[in-house]
């Protein structure tokens, strides 16, 4: 994945899209379906692009939009990874649970 400049995820309605997660903490962006655990985890043209299923030929529009605009490949690089490490850190996920299991 290392060689990779994004990915483009085609699942649909997944409850947690763990490989976006592990996308984004090397610094790129993602193209996935606005199904699922999916939408919580990508920022539309932040940290990546959000398409409506099946829509196979938005994907590809912003893939080509990824590989031909630098700056915006480079914005969503930078999100991605900042965001996920704030949003779906380790140490924040275990409080949460700790509230959970306290309530």
């Amino acid at each position: 994945m290392k060689e990779f400049s994004f990915i483009l995820h085609t699942a649909i309605n997944e409850p947690f899209g763990r490989v976006l997660i592990e996308n984004a903490l090397e610094g790129r962006p993602s193209i996935a379906y606005d199904s699922g655990g999916i939408k919580e985890i990508i920022l539309h043209k932040e940290t990546g692009y959000l398409v409506k299923v099946g829509e196979v030929l938005a994907m590809a529009d912003f893939a080509l939009k990824l590989l031909k605009h630098p700056g915006k490949y480079n914005h969503c690089c930078e999100s991605s990874e900042m965001d996920v490490r704030e949003r779906f850190h380790v140490s924040l996920y275990s409080e949460l649970l700790g509230q959970i299991l306290n309530a």
